[in-house]
């Protein structure tokens, strides 16, 4: 995750934060976990970075799960565009399938 997808992510979430209020409420509670010694997994201190950092990797397994259905399913190729990228994909499975279909006994 580069600072510059953090940074864009920011004003949105500082924003969310600062309306409900969460921020303070957070921050005492990460102040008093971190502070325990034999926890060896610290929270985040600050409630915005971990909610900008979360919302990222959320929208990053979206995009993936999104491109594997694109990938495996023809069906989601609904733009001209995919069509054309995934077209030599689309050929290969055809050509796959035919190949399975046409004989072998003898024919």
């Amino acid at each position: 995750m580069t600072p510059e997808l953090k940074t864009a992510f920011r004003p949105i979430v500082d924003s969310t934060v600062r309306t409900t209020g969460a921020g303070k409420d957070y921050d005492a509670i990460a102040r008093t976990y971190n502070a325990v010694p034999f926890l060896e997994k610290k929270l985040e201190p600050n409630l915005n970075e971990f909610i900008a950092g979360r919302a990222i990797d959320a929208m990053f397994l979206y995009v993936a799960n999104e491109e594997e259905n694109i990938r495996e399913k023809i069906e989601f190729r609904k733009t001209d565009l995919m069509k054309r990228v995934f077209g030599y994909a689309d050929q290969q499975i055809r050509n796959r399938a035919g190949a399975n279909t046409s004989g072998g006994f003898g024919r």
